[in-house]
């Protein structure tokens, strides 16, 4: 006995007959969680370098903000902790939007800061010192 074709935003619970849509089942813990979306009746971990912000999405909702980056199931486009599956960008890296790791500041140059998102955020060394 099959269920027939499963359209996107909606499960088949065990014992249905027939899909049901995934707001309706807030209740039966069959909904999307945050940090995923669901293709048919499947839920997907938001892929690295995006966000999946709201519950019951079929689509992830957009790239990570510049100066952070995002790893797979983020919830948020500017991620702080491991339980945002991200950070802000790390010292010595920037990250542009939609990264999901920093890129180290090229041989040469260096930063300080945290949370930089672009190549020019990176310093020239100074004569006298080494930066890798």
């Amino acid at each position: 006995m099959g269920f027939g074709k499963i359209y996107d935003g909606y499960v088949n619970t065990v014992g249905s007959r027939y899909p049901v849509p995934i707001p309706a089942l807030a209740n039966a813990r069959s909904y999307c969680d945050r940090g995923n979306y669901c293709l048919k009746g499947v839920q997907i971990a938001c892929p690295p370098g995006k966000y999946c912000e709201d519950y019951n999405l079929t689509a992830h909702t957009g790239d990570c903000e510049q100066g952070y980056y995002c790893e797979g199931g983020s919830m948020t486009k500017t991620p702080t902790k491991a339980a945002d599956k991200g950070y802000r960008c790390p010292i010595g890296n920037y990250c542009l939007a939609g990264s999901s790791v920093g890129k180290k500041c090229p041989a040469g140059t260096f930063t300080n800061g945290t949370g930089l998102f672009s190549i020019s955020d990176c310093n020239i060394c100074p004569d006298g010192f080494m930066c890798t």
